[in-house]
């Protein structure tokens, strides 16, 4: 009977390998509890407390704590790392015509203003987010009292 919870562990292995959700891997662990019992003959209705009792205090105890480690490392990439930066716009944003372009790092932009002001050439924006292929953006509005000129 062991070799069928080995069985069972293996497929839930291979199915956690192919989702992203961090819960199949309890069960395959369960599954491998499940195998031992087995393997010292316990009773079939034993196997099947095992089972469930080890998935279900693995995937109260731990999961959490898997899931907190990972998110902490998850850090945003391609365009949606943009969000937050900071770019020039090098063709005046006009959201009635549609143009408009921003160039942050060296990489131009096609970007829209959020609230549909226009937007100078030369102005400092923030990305706000990123919506197909534009930036939607807002003016970055530079304070006299951060530049050192008080009246």
């Amino acid at each position: 009977m062991w070799v069928y919870w080995l069985v069972a562990a293996g497929l839930l292995f291979v199915g956690e390998i192919l989702t992203p959700s961090f819960i199949l891997l309890w069960f395959a662990i369960g599954a491998l509890a499940g195998s031992l019992a087995a393997f010292l003959n316990l009773h079939l209705y034993v196997q099947i407390a095992v089972f469930i009792i080890a998935s279900t205090l693995l995937l109260i105890f731990t999961r959490p704590i898997l899931k907190k480690t990972l998110k902490a490392n998850d850090t945003p990439s391609n365009v949606y790392a943009l969000t937050g930066k900071r770019g020039i716009v090098i063709q005046e944003i006009k959201n009635v015509l549609g143009q408009g372009q921003v160039k942050i790092g060296g990489e131009i932009w096609m970007a829209q203003s959020e609230d549909s002001r226009d937007i100078q050439v030369g102005a400092e924006v923030e990305i706000l987010r990123v919506e197909g292929v534009r930036l939607i953006v807002n003016q970055v509005v530079k304070s006299k009292i951060k530049e050192g000129v008080v009246n």
